[in-house]
C-alpha cells in the first residue's frame, strides 16, 4: 500500500457549512474498479481531516487488490485521529458510502465510516442545477461554475483502465494518473462547498428587509371577467423591491425570475434582492362558509345572512362560492399560498392569492420572512 500525505489550507467549511463543527468533518472520495463491490475492488481512498490543528490531505492506494483491508484499516484510523463526526462527499450516500459499508461486511470488520453526519454536495446541491446553469450534475461541472479549472482530465471510468495497466506494470506515470484524479477529487470537493450556501438561502437564512415600491408601468391586468369582477374595474402593475441581507456570500451570480418574481444578487455579495410584480386596484376577498352569505348584485358584494335580513328579498340572492367576495381597493402583493391573510383574488379561480401592502401597517418580520421565503422557493420550483 502506498500512502501519500500533505497538508493544505483550510477548507471554507466554517464560511460553506457554519452548522458544521469545521474540525470535525472529513472531507473523502474513493475510486473502484466498478459499480458493483462484490464484482470490483476498491483502490484508492483520499480523505481531508483536520489532524492537531493541521488540515491534511492523505491518500491510500492499494498496489494489489488484496490490500483493500488495509486501505480500510488505515481509512478507520485517520476518521478516529481527526475526531470525524461529519462526512462530506459527493454523490457518496449513493454510491462511496454503501459501497464502503459492503467491503467492511466482507472483511467483517465494523463500519467506522458510519459517522453521525453525513453531507452529500450532490443531493444538496440537485435542485439548483437550472439556478447554476449547469449542464450536468458532474462535479467537474460544478467546479467550473465556481472557476476551477483542474489538471487532472480523466473520469473515473477512464481510469479502471489504468490501475489494471498498474496491475501489470506498475508504470509510475500510471500511478500519477490515478493519484491525481483523486486528489483533484479532494480539492474540487474543497472549492464547492461555497454552493451550499445557496441552500441556506432558499431554506430561509436570510433576514427581509422593509418593502419599497420603486416603479409603475400601467396597464390592466389579464383574466378578470364581468361576472367575476367590475369590468370597469381596472388594476395597475407596479413594481416592488424586498432587500435580502444574506447570511452567507453568494457563492455565484443569480438572476431568476418568473411572471410575477424575480431575484437578483451579484457573486460574494451579502445581499440580494426580490422584485415584485404587484398591483394597484381593487380586488376580491372570498369567504369560505358562503352558505351563511348573501348577494347582492345591485353592490356586487356579499353580506353575512344576519345583516342581509334587513336587505329587501328583492335585492339579495343566496350567495355561491364565486359570488361570496367582498371587494377591498389598494395596494397588493402576490403570493403563491395564503401565508399571509385576509388573502384576496382579482376573481374566483385566480391561482395567485394576493396580500393587501399597507407601508404603515408592514406585516411581522415572521410573517414577512414566511412570505420571502415562499417566494424564493416557487422561485427555485420554476
Amino acid at each position: 500500500m502506498i500512502i501519500q500525505s500533505e497538508t493544505i489550507q483550510e477548507p471554507v467549511i466554517r464560511a460553506a457549512a457554519p452548522w458544521l463543527e469545521a474540525s470535525k468533518t472529513v472531507l473523502f472520495d474513493i475510486e473502484t474498479t466498478g459499480l458493483s463491490p462484490r464484482r470490483s475492488h476498491l483502490y484508492l481512498i483520499g480523505a481531508i481531516g483536520c489532524i492537531h490543528g493541521s488540515w491534511t490531505l492523505r491518500q491510500w492506494f492499494a498496489q494489489k487488490p488484496s490490500e483493500e483491508s488495509e486501505l480500510l484499516r488505515s481509512f478507520d484510523a485517520f476518521l478516529a485521529e481527526t475526531g470525524a463526526e461529519t462526512l462530506i462527499h459527493y454523490n457518496g450516500d449513493t454510491f462511496d458510502l454503501p459501497y464502503l459499508r459492503s467491503k467492511y461486511d466482507f472483511y467483517g470488520m465494523p463500519c467506522t465510516s458510519d459517522v453521525p453526519g453525513s453531507n452529500d454536495i450532490y443531493r444538496s446541491l440537485r435542485p439548483f442545477r437550472s439556478i447554476l446553469g449547469l449542464s450536468s450534475m458532474k462535479q467537474k461541472d460544478c467546479e467550473r461554475r465556481v472557476g476551477i479549472d483542474r489538471e487532472d482530465q480523466m473520469t473515473g471510468a477512464a481510469l479502471i483502465a489504468v490501475y489494471r495497466n498498474y496491475l501489470r506494470a506498475a508504470s509510475p506515470a500510471d500511478l500519477q494518473l490515478l493519484l491525481l484524479h483523486n486528489h483533484d477529487d479532494l480539492l474540487g470537493l474543497a472549492e464547492i462547498l461555497p454552493l451550499l450556501s445557496l441552500r441556506r438561502l432558499f431554506d430561509g437564512s436570510f433576514r427581509a428587509g422593509r418593502p419599497r415600491l420603486l416603479q409603475a408601468d400601467g396597464g390592466a391586468v389579464s383574466g378578470t371577467s364581468p361576472a367575476d369582477t367590475d369590468a370597469n374595474d381596472r388594476t395597475q402593475t407596479l413594481i416592488a423591491e424586498i432587500p435580502l441581507r444574506l447570511n452567507q456570500p453568494l457563492p455565484v451570480s443569480l438572476q431568476l425570475s418568473s411572471d410575477l418574481y424575480a431575484l437578483h444578487g451579484g457573486k460574494d455579495a451579502y445581499q440580494a434582492c426580490l422584485s415584485i410584480k404587484c398591483i394597484q386596484g381593487t380586488l376580491l376577498h372570498f369567504f369560505s362558509d358562503y352558505r351563511n352569505y348573501y348577494y347582492l348584485p345591485d353592490e356586487d358584494q356579499a353580506i353575512h345572512k344576519s345583516v342581509a335580513a334587513f336587505v329587501d328579498r328583492s335585492h339579495r340572492i343566496r350567495a355561491t362560492a364565486s359570488t361570496c367576495y367582498q371587494k377591498t381597493s389598494g395596494l397588493f402583493l402576490p403570493q403563491p399560498a395564503e401565508i399571509i391573510t385576509p388573502a384576496f383574488r382579482r376573481f374566483y379561480d385566480d391561482k395567485t392569492h394576493w396580500l393587501l401592502f399597507r407601508e404603515d401597517a408592514l406585516p411581522a418580520e415572521e410573517q414577512l420572512h414566511a412570505y420571502v421565503l415562499s417566494l424564493l422557493q416557487t422561485l427555485l420550483q420554476g
